[in-house]
């Protein structure tokens, strides 16, 4: 009701001012979220007669074209976009992704390779990128004489790519291969089997009704997000342990065989050891670092907490103290009014970094840490991969949060840090993890043996690209 509203107002906005190009903007983004594509082309057909020099119009021209099954108008307006602004990325990557569905791999992967160049932290064009890449270099592994089994996988959201990415290149000396956040590429390549790492199983399931889905797990915990997710799939891989199969069990009801126990694929990188540290953050070495990487729930979060005095109750007026601030990709799309508050917080503090890229993986920061302050957060658990002390936060509001669930481990296992129910508490429990790192050893032991089993080996990936491999196949249908 409110989207309807929020449209009828915007097309009265339009009316009343069609010079101003936001609304014309914004009324388009309301269209292209509920799929009225067609809409959107309408519309953006008109905002590119009225404004024939603005960019965004022609790149959402072409995109909205695209989606509504045009190819080759969306090519010509995307062509256009690129006459406007050869140096955006954007416009190159769109028209990449065009001639891709288009089937011109090899210009694909011309215009996708310049775009990366312009936006090497683009990980939408990577996974296009690589998947053009596999469609010019296809497996020749054969299965009963025809290829091995189409797998797709899903990307709706940027930080799920350092998830899915692995599984792909586990996957693509053998399998036909596509990693794409575009549904129509999805409907082209017609995949047997579909890997995704959030709650668009049922929608797919819809729109591939043959097709085996699979939900690979981001997240350790519950929220009762992972049982709603998996509930639209026929299988739940990723997972960590037996323990945490019996839990998800317990929590869901799913049946225990489809749950594949392989390993926690965001793990695997730090499990093998490997250190991403992004350069963007040039850390001094001879200081102690705090990472504080809280949820995004609205009554589970730190952040509601602290607001402006994030930096101040996690640093104080420290200078030799390093602190990264990673808020949870939900809440830079949004939440506006917390980063509102963590900019102003990070402002002029030379030993403060504030991580805005969406896409920037949570998990490659853990090791630069020597104490993790968060609250109901999966990365309370992957920071057990690294032994150092926890500080959680407990928000007194968070049985009223429809993600709280009492029984998730989230609040269960508690006592693997050290936790805070009063936030003025805060500052003296992170000076105390830093000079005490050895407090709750014993506890950190004990849950990360509990959570992660014997798959410490770092290969989750290559296990569910396996147990992908194994899964019986239909017979292809007679012509």
């Amino acid at each position: 009701g409110r989207k309807r509203e929020a449209e009828h107002h915007l097309r009265q906005s339009i009316r009343l001012n069609p010079d101003q190009p936001g609304a014309w903007v914004l009324l388009g983004v309301l269209l292209e979220r509920r799929y009225a594509y067609a809409d959107a082309v309408r519309l953006f057909q008109v905002a590119t007669r009225k404004f024939p020099e603005h960019l965004d119009f022609w790149i959402k021209l072409g995109r909205s074209l695209r989606r509504d099954g045009h190819a080759e108008k969306a090519t010509a307006a995307l062509s256009e976009a690129l006459r406007l602004a050869p140096g955006s990325a954007t416009a190159q990557y769109e028209l990449g992704v065009g001639l891709q569905l288009e089937g011109k791999m090899t210009e694909a992967r011309r215009f996708l390779q310049q775009a990366l160049v312009l936006a090497p932290a683009n990980v939408l064009c990577s996974g296009a990128l690589a998947s053009v890449e596999s469609a010019l270099y296809p497996p020749v592994v054969q299965e009963g004489g025809r290829p091995a089994a189409r797998v797709g996988l899903h990307l709706n959201k940027a930080f799920h790519y350092s998830i899915l990415d692995p599984i792909f290149q586990a996957l693509r000396a053998r399998h036909p291969v596509l990693l794409a956040a575009e549904l129509v590429l999805f409907d082209q390549f017609q995949p047997e089997v579909l890997v995704v790492a959030d709650a668009q199983g049922q929608g797919l399931r819809e729109r591939f009704p043959e097709a085996v889905i699979i939900l690979v797990r981001h997240g350790m915990i519950s929220k009762r997000h992972q049982a709603e997710a998996a509930a639209g799939c026929d299988f739940a891989a990723g997972v960590s342990s037996d323990t945490i199969r019996d839990e998800y069990v317990r929590q869901s009801g799913i049946p225990a065989e489809r749950i594949w126990v392989t390993g926690h694929v965001p793990m695997d990188p730090l499990f093998r050891g490997q250190r991403t540290e992004p350069d963007r953050i040039p850390l001094p070495k001879r200081n102690k670092t705090v990472l504080f990487a809280p949820t995004w729930n609205r009554r589970l979060s730190a952040l509601g907490l602290l607001g402006q005095r994030a930096v101040e109750m996690l640093l104080g007026a420290s200078e030799d103290i390093n602190l990264i601030i990673k808020p949870h990709p939900v809440t830079l799309r949004d939440q506006g009014d917390w980063m509102s508050e963590l900019r102003r917080a990070a402002r002029d503090r030379e030993n403060v970094w504030l991580v805005e890229d969406p896409a920037n993986d949570g998990m490659a920061l853990l090791p630069l840490a020597d104490v993790l302050v968060s609250d109901a957060s999966s990365l309370i658990f992957a920071f057990l991969a690294c032994d150092r002390p926890l500080v959680l936060v407990t928000h007194p509001d968070r049985k009223q949060d429809r993600g709280y669930d009492e029984n998730g481990i989230e609040w269960r296992w508690r006592d693997v840090g050290e936790e805070i129910m009063d936030i003025e508490t805060l500052p003296a429990a992170i000076q105390q993890a830093l000079e005490q790192p050895e407090l709750r050893a014993s506890e950190r032991s004990r849950y990360r043996q509990l959570l992660f089993g014997e798959y410490t080996d770092g290969r989750a990936a290559e296990r569910i690209a396996a147990r992908i491999g194994a899964l019986p196949r239909r017979d292809p249908v007679q012509a």
